[in-house]
C-alpha cells in the first residue's frame, strides 16, 4: 500500500513538473517581443532617462554651488555687521555691497532651486514613461540591432 501511494505520489509530482515545463517556455516566448517598433520605443524611452539623468546632475551641480555661495555670504554678513563702523564711509559702503552680493546670490540660489525641481520633475516623468513602456519586455536580438540601425528618438 505504501508503495502504491509513493508511486501515485511520484507520478503526480513528474506530472506536475511537466506541466509546469510545458508552459515554460510559451510563457517565455510571449514575453520576448519581436516588434521592431516596440524595441524603438523602449531604446528613446532609455536615451530620455540618461539625457534626464545628465540635467539632473548639472542642475543639481549648480543648485548646490548657489546654495553653498549664498550661504557663505550670509555667514560673512553675520561676521562682518558687528564690525563696521559707522562712521566710516567706506565700511558702509562696503558692507552695502557684501549685502547686495548676497541678496543677488539669494535670487541665484532660488532660481537654481526652481531649476533643480523641475530637472528631478522632468527626470522622473521619464522614469514613468520608461517603466510604461518597457519595464518587463524583452526583445530578440536581431529586433534590437534591426531597431538601433534605425533609431530616430523625438524630443520630448
Amino acid at each position: 500500500m505504501r508503495a502504491r501511494i509513493r508511486a501515485i505520489a511520484i507520478i503526480a509530482a513528474a506530472g506536475a513538473i511537466g506541466l509546469t515545463m510545458a508552459g515554460a517556455p510559451a510563457r517565455a516566448q510571449d514575453d520576448v517581443s519581436n516588434s521592431v517598433t516596440a524595441a524603438q520605443q523602449c531604446l528613446c524611452a532609455q536615451r530620455e532617462v540618461s539625457i534626464r539623468e545628465r540635467e539632473m546632475r548639472d542642475a543639481r551641480r549648480e543648485y548646490e554651488r548657489a546654495r553653498d555661495e549664498a550661504d557663505a555670504l550670509t555667514q560673512r554678513v553675520a561676521q562682518e555687521h558687528p564690525r563696521v563702523n559707522t562712521d566710516d564711509r567706506r565700511d558702509i559702503e562696503a558692507f552695502i555691497a557684501l549685502l547686495a552680493r548676497r541678496d543677488n546670490a539669494a535670487r541665484t540660489y532660488r532660481l537654481e532651486n526652481q531649476r533643480y525641481t523641475a530637472a528631478v520633475s522632468r527626470y522622473n516623468d521619464a522614469i514613468h514613461q520608461n517603466n510604461a513602456t518597457c519595464a518587463g519586455r524583452a526583445f530578440y536580438p536581431g529586433v534590437m540591432a534591426a531597431a538601433r540601425q534605425t533609431l530616430a528618438c523625438p524630443r520630448y
